[in-house]
């Protein structure tokens, strides 16, 4: 059975620990799978993307969003950087 994204925020644990999750996702049927930060952990969430695309090359990166999020702390409304970056496997198609 196929399915259709699977999103997976990123935290604080190690890199590895997410680029499995994401090979394993696709292991399991997914069909794109989307790497969701905030913040600092931007970066980690590139580092994680090309960590899988170099793991394994039958998946790419498709598509990547850039925004920002207002959050509430405390009394003030703060802005935070937000990226979404979408995996999927490679077409492989003759032209």
């Amino acid at each position: 059975m196929t399915k259709d994204v699977h999103e997976i925020p990123i935290g604080k644990r190690r890199i590895s620990f997410y680029a499995l999750g994401c090979i394993a996702a696709f292991a399991s049927g997914y069909k794109s799978v989307i790497l969701k930060a905030r913040g600092a952990r931007i970066n980690d969430a590139v580092n994680v993307s090309q960590l899988v695309t170099r793991l394994a090359p039958h998946i790419q990166v498709s598509k990547v969003d850039i925004g920002t999020q207002k959050l509430n702390k405390g009394d003030k409304e703060v802005s935070v950087s937000t990226m979404e970056i979408t995996l999927e496997p490679r077409k492989t198609g003759k032209k």
